[in-house]
Formats: C-alpha cells, structure tokens, sequence
C-alpha cells in the first residue's frame, strides 16, 4: 500500500492482521472476524487463521488466536471462524468452556432452571421446579416456603 510520509511516497507493509492481494493496493484487508493473522506484509487471505470450533471473536483485524475466546458455559460454536457464540436453548444449560456442539446443551434438572445461554442454577429460595428443563421456576404459594436452593415441589 501507499503513503504520504513527509512529501515522499513510500509502499509501506501491511500490518499484522491485514492482507493486501492486489498490486498497486491503497489499503490493507483486515482479516474477517473470526479469523486471525500474526503476519506482516501478508498477500493473501489465506494469512488468516479460523478460530477453531468452540471459540469466537468478533474482532476484525485480529492479530493472534488470543482475540478467539471460549465460548462460556451454556454457549457454544459448532464451526470454526464463528464470530459469536451460539446460546442453548431456555430449559437448557452447559456446564463447560469451549463447548462445540449444541449437544453439550442439557435439560436442567427439577429444582433447577436456565433461560438460555448460561449453565442450568437452582431455584432461588422461596421458588421450587417440579419439572426439568424449567425456564423458570414458580413461587412457593401462600402458606408455604422453602429454606433452601433448588426446592423441586410446592408440596
């Protein structure tokens, strides 16, 4: 690519992270997001690295796999170079890191809940879930509580 440095023309490398295919290039490409390139002077996309399946970045221009996070628990990404994480489903809940498949969403148990993208938590105090894959759970009723976390009846 070209610059105006101090009245003088020069090519200048492209940065870490960008590419340039063309000759005659103005400007650099920054690698998509979901993708990362450590290289300078890089002349084709193919410089820039996928984050792999169960990491995400929405970070154009990355410079290294760093950018690339793990999807949380309860989160997933099934594919590499994914720019987002994909949330299981309410009623479901992950409990690991770096998930890579929706089969790592499972149904919360009784007593417990998830609204989606997050591990399944037990029910509050005062609050009970009889059924699994809860997407949340009901209040004790009148004349009844409950003393602990993830109560599973009203009985």
């Amino acid at each position: 690519r070209y610059s105006s440095a101090t009245s003088a023309y020069i090519c200048l490398e492209c940065e870490a992270g960008s590419y340039s295919s063309v000759e005659a290039s103005t400007s650099c490409t920054k690698c998509e997001a979901g993708r990362y390139s450590s290289s300078r002077s890089a002349t084709s996309s193919n410089t820039c690295q996928n984050c792999v399946a169960g990491k995400a970045s929405n970070t154009t221009g990355a410079t290294s796999e760093s950018s690339c996070t793990e999807c949380e628990p309860g989160m997933y990404a099934t594919y590499a170079a994914w720019t987002s994480c994909t949330a299981c489903e309410a009623g479901k809940g992950g409990e690991f890191t770096g998930s890579t498949s929706e089969t790592s969403c499972v149904g919360c148990v009784p007593g417990s809940y998830s609204t989606g993208g997050s591990p399944c938590s037990p029910c509050e105090v005062g609050r009970y879930s009889s059924t699994p894959s809860a997407t949340s759970c009901g209040a004790c009723p009148l004349g009844k509580a409950s003393k602990n976390t993830g109560a599973t009846s009203k009985k």
